[in-house]
């Protein structure tokens, strides 16, 4: 079975949201957990069947940062979730339509759709009669530092109620609820933290995608003040700039500014500029063509001195800066 490309939660991109490196065989999906692409459709009826058998997700487990149950009702009845300060809820109908009702709103999620509440307080969720679906609760910081990286930009979630649909649109999202179901399954066994990490990390990169393309005029706002410092730093990350500085210069306070950046980007000011640094550096060295020595490449980033900048670096790419310039120097090489 041919594997599935993606993004493991290991590094970012060029705004420095934590660079990802490629996995191309994807080893917690594909062969581990014997999991393959597939319609939500198609995965919907699967989850039924898995139900039907007593194969269905027990009860609550916790896969990282996501809280992962199924909900099913025998008759009609409401149910209330409480969504906590932070938090957000996903809810994927499986066989028939949820009807969410909000303070001030009432919508239909009908199946083959999702519902994603990111308003804090209480929703109440109308199950018909012999419903099934399933409800993940995440971090919204986590998504909106997903959405950033998909724009470029400094983005967050509104406090809202939305129907996303046209789920099959976005391929990964049912490899990586299937993914993520696995995990859950196998909650207690010796199931590896490296496939429990992809498998959320799939599911936020297919979440992202699915909000930015089916929703992001009404669903997403952007932080300008989190934006124009982005900017800032960017066009001279090695410039030493404190925070207040930086909030001065796009007009708000320092807090709002570190309030800003954890919200929007999952990263304190500090870790943002040194990930743009790291990038600059990693750009430079897997080029093949910088000449200059560790050491200087370290200082034209920003750093102080070459130990510190291997530590970060190493940390941030998971290998030394001289092993990633002798990659790219015997690749250009070939």
């Amino acid at each position: 079975m041919k594997g599935v490309q993606m993004d493991c939660d290991l590094p970012v991109s060029s705004y420095g949201l934590k660079r990802r490196r490629a996995v191309s065989s994807m080893p917690c999906v594909e062969p581990a957990m014997g999991v393959s692409p597939q319609p939500i459709c198609a995965l919907a009826a699967e989850l039924r069947d898995m139900a039907l058998l007593g194969g269905f997700v027990p009860q609550a487990h916790g896969i990282n940062d996501l809280t992962i149950e199924h909900f099913c009702s025998r008759k009609k009845a409401s149910v209330e979730h409480r969504i906590r300060s932070g938090r957000g809820m996903l809810l994927f109908p499986l066989v028939e339509p949820l009807v969410i009702v909000s303070p001030g709103s009432r919508s239909t999620c009908p199946v083959g759709a999702a519902v994603l509440i990111s308003r804090t307080g209480t929703a109440g969720i109308l199950h018909k009669a012999d419903s099934l679906g399933l409800a993940i609760e995440l971090p919204i910081d986590r998504l909106n530092a997903e959405i950033s990286a998909a724009l470029g930009e400094a983005y967050k979630l509104g406090s809202l109620t939305i129907i996303l649909d046209e789920l099959d649109e976005v391929p990964t999202l049912g490899l990586a609820l299937k993914a993520l179901l696995r995990a859950a399954q196998n909650a207690h066994s010796s199931l590896k933290k490296e496939t429990r990490v992809c498998s959320a990390s799939l599911f936020y990169h297919a979440l992202a995608q699915l909000v930015v393309g089916r929703a992001k005029d009404k669903a997403v706002l952007r932080v300008r003040s989190v934006s124009d410092a982005m900017s800032i730093i960017q066009r001279d990350p090695a410039r030493a700039l404190e925070t207040e500085q930086l909030a001065a210069l796009v007009g708000v306070t320092a807090q709002t500014l570190r309030k800003g950046f954890r919200a929007s980007l999952g990263l304190s000011v500090k870790e943002y500029i040194q990930s743009v640094r790291l990038e600059r550096a990693h750009a430079s060295l897997s080029s093949g063509r910088d000449s200059r020595t560790i050491s200087e490449v370290a200082n034209a980033a920003g750093f102080a001195g070459a130990p510190a900048f291997t530590r970060a670096y190493v940390k941030h790419f998971g290998e030394t800066p001289s092993r990633t310039r002798a990659d790219a120097v015997r690749e250009a090489e070939c």
